[in-house]
């Protein structure tokens, strides 16, 4: 459970939720947006889970860390996309880690990018997504050549609402 290899596929399949892609510094601040809605948030993120617990946990309160499940896990391997069970997802949030200390990070915007088409390839056949119910999927992109470039295009389209953003 502290190292984030412990997965909840019965619970989360069950309960609406949340989902954060990333460790990077803005969770915290997406988390406080989020955790007023009293919906589980399910973070995944490739850094130390128990150091990402430690400091995230530290800005909440015991009733608001009781919504909150790390996984450990990368955001471009299908396996791991597959176990954050999207398909009860409220909104997607593609963050990202942290661009200074992760070496691939230098190509964070192609990688959130690949992330978010395995999210739209893993619910093509969900039915609760469609042209009236989109799936909401916030793209983080830390170079603001990639940001330009994609806030003026439809990514999905089908399932889902694409909402690029530059911190």
């Amino acid at each position: 459970w502290l190292k984030g290899k412990v997965k909840y596929p019965c619970f989360l399949r069950r309960k609406k939720h949340y989902v954060i892609i990333g460790g990077n510094d803005i969770v915290i601040g997406i988390v406080k947006q989020i955790i007023s809605k009293k919906e589980y948030i399910l973070i995944q993120t490739s850094n130390d889970v128990e150091s990402f617990r430690r400091e995230l946990f530290s800005n909440l309160t015991e009733e608001q860390q009781r919504l909150i499940i790390i996984y450990y896990g990368n955001r471009t391997a299908k396996e791991d996309i597959e176990k954050l069970h999207i398909e009860k997802a409220e909104e997607v949030y593609i963050i990202g880690e942290d661009i200074r200390t992760d070496d691939i990070e230098s190509y964070h915007d192609t990688i959130n990018m690949k992330c978010l088409k395995m999210i739209s390839d893993n619910i093509q056949d969900v039915q609760r997504y469609n042209k009236e119910n989109l799936l909401i999927c916030r793209v983080m992109f830390e170079y603001q050549t990639s940001f330009n470039i994609l806030q003026v295009t439809d990514i999905d389209g089908k399932k889902i609402d694409f909402k690029p953003f530059n911190y």
